[in-house]
């Protein structure tokens, strides 16, 4: 076996699916998952998680969410081993607009987890190429996204004031931005990721979201910092944004559809497929206490998309208001014909159905690991490469798309987590492809995933007629029903 090849697969067939199990449902621990924001692991932290925000909910519905979050946070802390090593060479960039933050996140933090629709968002993003600068620290905002509810800046800093080097205690980054239309949608408490480029040198995002994802079309956020490195000074800016790229290639549905579960109406009154997200609105009613429940969402062929975000209105006593942004569709099949619903009772993960599977990484495959009621994900293919390492991963149940893959190593601790989740590179079989960092097989101990058991659920279907779907947002779109 040798480097950055691809391993001899052993004479071991696979075994065909011989029908694909629509029905079977996914472990309750995969909705209450969120992805961790590519802006706080390129810092290196485990500090931003999913904001779930319910004023007015009954402390039962309190309580399950703040079980989540304690399952999101062990989870996390399986992968969240982040590796921010400054002896790395620095990229040879002298014009700051040509910089990729997202390739400059795999080589200074190599073992971070990314997010699937971060190579969209770079093509989505305008050149903004603001430069301001005081007491001899320059500021320059390089580029932005916005897509109505997501708003994205990618930034660089640069202190030539003489000063100590920088570093994680001593840079700093204290500011306010305001959008121009500030209301009561607006998320008051936005993220900042920072990784040095040298000693004096740093970047990063700043973030912003819209809870409601209705943002006007034109967006100018006002910045301004007060400190900066180690200086104190003025910058400030005016920053146009706007959705107009990412509303092309977005389409709208008002499907309208109501279905109960356990006493529970649910109506999904709108649903927006993105470039960068599928966006869910949808009320929950129930004569007494809204209840804890979980729901996951496919395509219809089996694709299961996970949750970037969601938020929660529970102003009203017995409703609640649920806006929930999902990963996009997937490229292998980007107009599907229905959405599909599955809805379950939300429980508390322990060890009985909660789990992990691990086998000897040898440099052989197939490698197969095994869920609870049997199901299987098979490591089929590996291709070890400079920059990153790509996997190839066979499932034979829908609810394997709720496992976390991971590789054990001897000399990194707590191994190393895909970038981002499986894609699904296959319309005919449950086949996917997940990205890792760079990986010296020589290292490898173990292959191991993160396991979840089935809960039992309630299906729904809500068919989706592309050639009725309203284009662009609501907000961008006069078109929309009231």
């Amino acid at each position: 076996m040798t480097r950055d090849n691809r391993l001899v697969q052993n004479d071991i067939p696979e075994q065909d699916m011989t029908q694909r199990l629509k029905h079977e449902g996914p472990g309750s621990i995969a909705n209450l998952r969120s992805d961790i924001s590519f802006e706080s692991v390129w810092e290196g932290e485990l500090k931003q998680m999913r904001q779930v925000k319910a004023s007015g909910m009954g402390s039962r519905f309190r309580k399950g969410f703040a079980i989540a979050a304690v399952l999101l946070l062990a989870a996390a802390a399986i992968f969240g081993i982040q590796l921010l090593n400054s002896s790395k060479p620095v990229p040879a960039v002298s014009d700051v607009s040509g910089i990729e933050f997202r390739e400059l996140r795999d080589i200074y933090a190599p073992n971070a987890n990314r997010n699937v629709e971060d190579e969209q968002i770079e093509q989505l993003s305008t050149p903004l190429n603001i430069v301001l600068k005081d007491q001899d620290v320059t500021l320059t905002l390089v580029k932005g996204y916005y897509d109505g509810g997501r708003a994205m800046i990618d930034y660089v800093v640069d202190d030539q004031s003489g000063g100590a080097d920088l570093n994680a205690d001593n840079a700093s980054f204290n500011y306010t931005l305001k959008p121009s239309a500030v209301g009561e949608e607006w998320n008051q408490n936005p993220t900042r990721s920072k990784t040095f480029l040298g000693s004096h040198r740093f970047a990063g995002t700043l973030t912003y979201i819209l809870n409601s994802y209705n943002g006007p079309t034109d967006l100018t956020l006002n910045l301004k910092v007060s400190r900066l490195a180690t200086k104190n000074g003025n910058w400030e800016a005016k920053i146009p944004l706007s959705s107009a790229k990412t509303d092309k290639l977005t389409s709208t549905f008002y499907p309208g559809t109501s279905f109960t579960y356990k006493g529970n109406e649910f109506t999904l009154t709108e649903f927006s497929a993105g470039p960068t997200f599928n966006l869910i609105r949808m009320t929950q009613k129930a004569p007494g206490e809204i209840s804890a429940q979980g729901i996951m969402y496919y395509d219809d062929i089996d694709t299961y998309f996970h949750e970037q975000w969601m938020t929660g209105d529970g102003s009203e006593e017995g409703s609640m208001k649920w806006v929930q942004a999902l990963d996009p569709f997937t490229t292998i099949n980007s107009k599907p014909s229905s959405l599909g619903l599955r809805i379950f009772e939300s429980q508390i993960m322990d060890d009985t159905n909660t789990g992990t599977d691990t086998q000897p990484f040898e440099g052989k495959i197939p490698i197969t690991l095994t869920g609870f009621d049997g199901e299987t994900m098979t490591l089929t293919d590996v291709d070890f490469q400079k920059d990153r390492t790509i996997v190839q991963l066979k499932y034979s149940d829908p609810n394997v798309q709720t496992w976390f893959p991971y590789f054990n190593s001897s000399k990194i601790k707590g191994g190393y987590p895909a970038y981002y989740n499986p894609q699904r590179i296959s319309k005919d079989e449950l086949l996917y492809e997940a990205i890792f960092p760079p990986m010296d097989p020589d290292e490898l101990t173990e292959f191991a995933a993160t396991t979840s058991k089935k809960t039992k659920f309630k299906s729904f279907e809500i068919p989706l007629d592309w050639d009725k779907a309203v284009p662009g947002r609501p907000n961008a779109n006069p078109a929309a029903p009231e």
